[in-house]
């Protein structure tokens, strides 16, 4: 399946040398705690997915991913989120 990474242009160097392997996903946001992942959308376009308004324009830059269907290294956020996220930061993000 295509699965889509947006990201700024500030990103490509890091992301040309090491790959995608590095990323934040935040778990926390009271406490600034998140988890090494990256985010990854079926969606073609940054709409909707609370890009806007950081110091790098993450809308700038798509990255197209072709990943297997059974990959076991990926998790649906929704399904995901409950088990690892404070309730404070789920409520937030949704």
């Amino acid at each position: 399946m295509i699965l889509y990474h947006f990201t700024a242009r500030e990103s490509l160097h890091g992301i040309g040398r090491y790959g995608l392997t590095v990323g934040d996903v935040s778990t926390d946001f009271k406490n600034f705690l998140g988890r090494v992942g990256v985010r990854l959308t079926d969606m073609s376009t940054a709409d909707d997915h609370g890009l806007v308004g950081s110091r790098n324009d993450k809308t700038r830059i798509r990255l197209s991913v072709e990943v297997a269907d059974d990959s076991p290294l990926l998790h649906k956020w929704t399904e995901w989120a409950n088990s690892n996220c404070t309730a404070e930061t789920l409520k937030w993000l949704h």
